[in-house]
């Protein structure tokens, strides 16, 4: 692996959240696309641990899920199992870890807003 001027990346590591998970709740919208949200059902689970193909809203959580952490991973999943992809949790960070990460310039950091529901 290399970093985005060519040098070979020696130590790989991989981030784990080892939080409790949050728990997604309306209005989050969760379907095949913006004008077709899965009424069949083909890709969500029954018991709610996948709850869709793709994320068409913007994420709400259940606040008295979340126990303080700066990292946190969702609870329920979204996606679907084809080949090598499988559905995965959404990643947040807190506005505090946001700000420090911006401070110390890290690279490509993309970020979305999520709400407390």
């Amino acid at each position: 692996m290399r970093d985005p001027s060519g040098r070979v990346l020696e130590n790989w590591h991989q981030l784990i959240a080892t939080s409790a998970p949050v728990d997604i709740v309306p209005p989050t919208l969760v379907g095949n696309g913006p004008f077709e949200l899965d009424a069949k059902g083909e890709y969500r689970c029954p018991q709610g641990h996948v709850l869709g193909l793709n994320l068409i809203s913007e994420l709400w959580v259940k606040k008295e899920s979340h126990d303080g952490s700066d990292l946190v991973r969702t609870r329920q999943l979204i996606g679907t199992r084809m080949g090598v992809l499988h559905p995965e949790p959404r990643l947040l960070i807190s506005p505090r870890l946001f700000r420090l990460l911006r401070e110390l310039k890290v690279g490509r950091l993309v970020a979305e807003v999520a709400h407390w529901g």
